[in-house]
């Protein structure tokens, strides 16, 4: 493994700690520790009001962000398409209901696409 006897000694030190570290915390913190370290965090309860406000932040964080982009271009070929409610709420979701996070997203989606490729987007629909 190419390590000195030195590397090994701290390389166990380290573990010890950790371990010890990890010991001292509650069941709880333990299981949050290990949602963050894999990506996972507990469902996040979804209801009518939650999402409709949700949205609302979205849509007000695309006005102020969206003039001269690629995804205003969108939007006037195919409001209905970009103002869908899934087509949003798959990017809050993705963002954990961030607005902000998930209408940067948006747009970035967007400006990866090339300016013809807009155009038959009605027709097309890619990410359905």
């Amino acid at each position: 493994d190419g390590l000195t006897a030195e590397d090994k000694k701290n390389k166990q030190e380290i573990d010890d700690l950790l371990s010890e570290a990890l010991n001292k915390l509650t069941f709880e913190e333990r299981e949050e520790h290990q949602e963050v370290l894999h990506g996972v965090k507990n469902e996040i309860m979804e209801d009518d009001t939650f999402l409709d406000q949700a949205l609302q932040e979205l849509e007000c964080h695309l006005a102020n962000t969206k003039s001269g982009s690629l995804y205003e271009i969108a939007e006037r070929i195919d409001a209905a398409y970009v103002n869908d409610k899934a087509f949003r709420v798959m990017f809050l979701r993705a963002n954990e209901y961030d607005a902000t996070a998930a209408g940067d997203q948006m747009i970035r989606v967007f400006m990866k696409l090339p300016k013809e490729s807009m155009l038959p987007m009605s027709m097309t629909k890619p990410f359905e």
